[in-house]
């Protein structure tokens, strides 16, 4: 806890109490960052070095990875240091001393009721303030990657294939047309499927 010390007249009349009041889901996100998606946690924080350890205790961050007393330039320099390391940074924060780390990461992330520097800084704003939203900014990440290289291997593959058709054998234009569009329109149904595997789930009645 910190204290603010309370004096009237130059007499000390008592002392305030208070600490930081973490976010509900915050231990639970940054567990299931730590241990299901193999995420290294690191906090940065312009609180003292007292605060930051207790905070980082209570959720699970390692000392080491505990950054106190930092600055918004330190802040970067942070961010800076881990991607020179190879690492792939992503930096969540939403007030204005987090803009220039925001800047810095590979993926920055803030929420819709941040500062507008972060909002317009941040490559993702979650709309909800909640953290349980970047991990499922994260899953939404993995099925579009999973989606590109399904699309690239269903028109990659077919072209390709026609290619060396047409070069061995030769091909009719007409095959051929149907070849690349056939392949372009199966890549854009497949695209689709999140949406309409969506649209489904809504759409199917409760039972209870």
């Amino acid at each position: 806890k910190s204290l603010i010390y309370v004096a009237s007249n130059g007499q000390l009349q008592g002392r305030i109490e208070y600490s930081d009041i973490l976010r509900p889901e915050s231990r639970e996100v940054i567990t299931s960052l730590l241990t299901v998606e193999g995420v290294e946690v690191h906090m940065l924080t312009g609180d003292n070095k007292r605060t930051a350890s207790a905070v980082a205790a209570q959720l699970g961050i390692h000392p080491t990875h505990t950054h106190a007393e930092a600055f918004p330039e330190q802040k970067a320099t942070v961010v800076r240091e881990l991607h020179e390391q190879g690492k792939t940074v992503a930096f969540v924060g939403d007030g204005i001393n987090d803009s220039p780390a925001l800047a810095y990461a590979d993926v920055s992330v803030s929420f819709a009721n941040g500062s507008e520097i972060a909002r317009e800084t941040a490559d993702v704003v979650l709309m909800q303030n909640d953290l349980h939203g970047l991990l499922e900014a994260i899953e939404i990440a993995r099925k579009a990657r999973q989606l590109i290289r399904q699309n690239t291997g269903l028109i990659a593959i077919p072209n390709i294939g026609a290619l060396l058709i047409a070069v061995l054998f030769g091909l009719n234009p007409l095959a051929a047309t149907v070849v690349n569009n056939g392949s372009t329109v199966v890549a854009g149904v497949n695209g689709l499927r999140p949406i309409l595997k969506s649209r489904k789930q809504k759409t199917l009645p409760s039972v209870g």
